[in-house]
């Protein structure tokens, strides 16, 4: 017989949301293929055209098994690569936090159709091995539904939806290992847009602290999850306090989760 003070913790047990609603299973890819469903049929009410549904053909290669992010945060990656090309800013992609790759291959056709396929290098980094742990200040349940493996994405997926969208790969640097310690020893020259997606505290600020000052002013930074995990929005809050930029910057909300900010 279980005491009853001990129930809450058999119920954490037995349903940790990070394993049910995460793409590592399929009822997470499921409701993430649902979901973009949903968003392009809103998209198609409200913005109808011709642009719009050839993007929504790059998104149903990629989702939902190479990308957990939404095709509004899809797409927004595809447009902002056009508009540093429209802006004639010059310098590489960076990705931390790559999961399958999906994100990546959008990059990196969008690279590919404003006609600069060859002229930015694209830098991939991850573990490869899953999210690493979260800290004290990524909050209370996500430590307590962490487990190994989560988000652990492969190189094999990222090469094939590369080859899906029919982007090379001969332009791209893939940098294994944990963000932390790779970041220190990265040979990045200037960047004109980094995306972050490393979800904790630690890795997001991590990820600011060693690359923003590579991007080149009017360059961008997408955070995915900075409205989703307390961690990762107190990580980019703290940067921008500590830099002095938190009223210099305006945060652009692209979706439930992303955000974005140009480089001042």
């Amino acid at each position: 017989m279980i005491p009853a003070d001990q129930w809450s913790k058999v119920i954490k047990m037995r349903f940790n949301y990070l394993k049910v609603f995460t793409q590592d299973y399929a009822l997470g890819k499921l409701l993430s293929l649902v979901w973009s469903l949903y968003e392009m049929l809103v998209l198609l009410v409200s913005k109808p055209s011709g642009e719009l549904w050839m993007l929504f053909g790059l998104v149903f290669q990629i989702k939902p098994k190479y990308s957990m992010l939404s095709t509004i945060r899809l797409i927004t990656l595809y447009k902002l690569i056009r508009q540093a090309e429209q802006f004639g800013l010059k310098g590489d992609i960076v990705e931390c936090g790559v999961w399958n790759g999906g994100a990546a291959a959008m990059m990196a056709r969008s690279c590919r159709d404003a006609g600069s396929g060859n002229g930015r290098t694209i830098w991939l980094f991850d573990s490869f091995e899953g999210l690493p742990p979260p800290g004290e200040k990524d909050g209370k349940s996500i430590v307590e539904h962490y487990f190994k493996g989560l988000c652990k994405g492969d190189l094999e997926n990222v090469k094939a939806i590369f080859n899906k969208l029919g982007v090379p790969f001969d332009n791209v640097k893939v940098v294994k290992g944990w963000i932390n310690d790779t970041l220190k020893a990265n040979t990045i020259d200037r960047l004109v847009l980094l995306h972050i997606d490393t979800d904790w505290y630690d890795s997001v600020k991590s990820s600011l602290e060693y690359l923003y000052d590579k991007v080149v002013a009017g360059g961008f930074i997408v955070v995915d999850d900075f409205l989703f995990h307390e961690g990762c929005r107190k990580a980019v809050l703290d940067f921008l306090k500590e830099r002095g930029l938190e009223d210099k910057v305006k945060i652009v909300k692209v979706d439930r989760s992303a955000v974005y900010f140009q480089k001042v």
